[in-house]
């Protein structure tokens, strides 16, 4: 994730075990197949915030990292580049 404070640009990783993602996807299909036949589309925003919570309880690594001015943060190459520091 990368976040501006105060002009500054931080790239934040975080490492979490694989269950916590599993546990939240299948809730998320099953609440997506129990609303098949609604009127009203799907909103699985519930399971999104709590596979978010969940990471940010359980994560197993959290790193920081200041980027440089020079540093193209938005661009993809750049992003491929921050998932091996």
């Amino acid at each position: 994730m990368i976040q501006e404070i105060e002009n500054k640009i931080y790239a934040h990783k975080i490492y979490f075990e694989s269950d916590i993602f599993e546990e939240h996807i299948k809730a998320f299909m099953r609440k997506h197949i129990e609303h098949w036949g609604d009127t009203e589309p799907f909103n699985g925003l519930d399971v999104a915030v709590g596979f978010y919570n969940g990471v940010l309880e359980n994560f197993t690594k959290y790193e920081l990292k200041k980027c440089s001015p020079d540093d193209n943060v938005y661009d993809n190459k750049y992003f491929w580049y921050l998932s091996y520091w």
